[in-house]
């Protein structure tokens, strides 16, 4: 995936104990900060 110039392509490495988590995170792809603050938050709110 291209992100636009003024976005950064996101990628998080996960280490849940559940697949079901890895499943969830898995599903939303993107680029820029809305992204990774939603996969942070995922991780504390569920690891």
């Amino acid at each position: 995936m291209e992100c636009p110039q003024n976005m950064h392509k996101v990628e998080i490495f996960l280490t849940c104990d559940t697949f079901e988590r890895l499943q969830e995170a898995a599903s939303y792809t993107g680029c820029g900060a809305d992204l990774e603050r939603y996969i942070k938050n995922l991780i504390l709110e569920r690891c």
